[in-house]
């Protein structure tokens, strides 16, 4: 069926309001997408060791610990997990696990956050500005299996996993190692990027 000049002009018209409204949504949803991240929660996380636990100046050296056992040797140290909200609305934590352990190869490129074990699972506001608190530390004992070797590094890892505002669950990752002047740095390079991540 043969359609009528003014009917063809209809439809072209019709498809370019199609277009121009496809168009419009998308830009809506981008730009909400884009105010939601400017609004958001960003939680940001640190490792350190718990100066506190130890009497004398304050150092930004690791205390590590030894022990031996039944069930075999061990090596630890005081730490101090801390949560900070970087962002302009408040954020629920609701789980924290770390890892710390004694490696004799590189660490794994995708980390394996289901071996670490839970730091906290209590949830935990995080607020901004002077309303709220918007730093939580958290401490706890930090036990790798086995004591430190020749050639070996030891590191901890470990996953903050949190909701914001709009209800989006979200993620930051962190990744330390400690040297061998007992001082904790990130992971460096490209191969750990996974490991200090935020999502």
């Amino acid at each position: 069926m043969k359609m009528a000049p003014g009917e063809f002009w209809l439809v072209v018209v019709g498809f370019i309001q199609a277009a121009i409204l496809a168009g419009t949504i998308y830009a809506i949803i981008h730009q909400t997408n884009v105010n939601r991240n400017t609004v958001r929660a960003w939680v940001m996380v640190d490792v350190a060791h718990d100066a506190a636990k130890w009497a004398g100046p304050k150092s930004e050296k690791v205390h590590m610990l030894e022990g031996s056992g039944n069930s075999g040797d061990t090596t630890g140290f005081y730490a101090v997990l801390t949560c900070r909200n970087e962002g302009k609305s408040p954020a629920w934590i609701y789980e924290r696990r770390a890892k710390f352990e004694i490696v004799s190869a590189a660490l794994p490129l995708k980390p394996k956050f289901d071996s670490a074990e839970f730091v906290e699972v209590e949830p935990t506001p995080l607020g901004t500005g002077q309303a709220l608190t918007h730093t939580d530390n958290l401490e706890w004992l930090a036990l790798a299996k086995e004591h430190i070797q020749q050639g070996q590094m030891a590191v901890v890892y470990g996953i903050v996993k949190y909701r914001d505002i709009f209800g989006a669950r979200r993620q930051t990752t962190f990744g330390y190692r400690i040297t061998p002047s007992n001082e904790l740095r990130r992971l460096e390079g490209e191969q750990y990027l996974e490991y200090n991540s935020s999502k």
